[in-house]
């Protein structure tokens, strides 16, 4: 018996999907680009509740990273955390993007060119290179990670249209 060969090609389809890109992706910084508040529980923000208290238990710190090495620069700018002013985020904390009105977030990948946005949400009594100062309201410890490790606390981001 003589065994026939066929020549099977097969035609592969390939799918792809890029979620960095080539190109250059960049975003003004304006107050209200994002908005947020930490949850003491589900009916009380952490503002609310240490106003109540008149005790402050968490601090917020913000900073903007930017990094071009065509001009060399790599900055880290701290940036100050205030209510928001626009309707939609009333009662929320924005950024303060003041010092930094030159500048946007910006990815690219062909030049190298990076910025990021960062919120830090600390502990009354911590320090570190970023937050220095600790108020003179401060809760004890043991309030501030009853606060931190609550079941109904956390971050609840807002972005305005």
């Amino acid at each position: 018996m003589d065994r026939i060969t066929r020549k099977v090609q097969f035609k592969p389809q390939f799918r792809s999907q890029n979620f960095i890109t080539d190109l250059r992706k960049e975003i003004q910084l304006n107050e209200d680009l994002i908005g947020f508040q930490y949850y003491y529980n589900t009916s009380l923000t952490i503002n609310q509740y240490q106003a109540l208290q008149n005790k402050t238990y968490l601090v917020f710190y913000s900073y903007f990273y930017y990094y071009d090495p065509i001009r060399n620069i790599n900055q880290i700018i701290n940036l100050k955390i205030k209510e928001c002013t626009t309707p939609q985020l009333q009662g929320l904390n924005c950024i303060d993007f003041s010092q930094v009105r030159n500048y946007t977030l910006v990815l690219d990948n062909n030049n190298k060119i990076i910025s990021q946005l960062y919120i830090n949400v600390y502990g009354c009594l911590d320090q570190d290179e970023v937050k220095r100062q600790i108020p003179n309201n401060c809760g004890t410890q043991s309030e501030i990670d009853v606060i931190l490790n609550g079941s109904e606390a956390g971050v609840t981001p807002a972005q305005s249209n």
